[in-house]
């Protein structure tokens, strides 16, 4: 029951706003794959090449992040 009430704010959230997923890998072709994913599933994504990136946006964009999907390793900050 629990997971039928979580699932159900799910998808109340998704007809209201679109989920933003911030995707961050040093890969392009990974970012490729997530957004295309993602995008399909009704996703907003905002990418971002290494960690210096994904920073600035999460404390200096206007644009809200729900979700951060992001590669562990990376050059840089990790």
């Amino acid at each position: 029951v629990e997971k039928q009430v979580i699932l159900a704010a799910d998808e109340a959230m998704l007809a209201n706003r679109r989920v933003t997923v911030l995707c961050v890998d040093d890969e392009a072709m990974n970012l490729d794959i997530m957004v295309k994913h993602l995008s399909k599933a009704g996703y907003a994504t905002i990418c971002a090449p290494d960690a210096e990136k994904a920073y600035r946006i999460l404390t200096e964009s206007s644009q809200r992040v729900d979700i951060i999907l992001l590669d562990r390793m990376m050059p840089g900050i990790d």
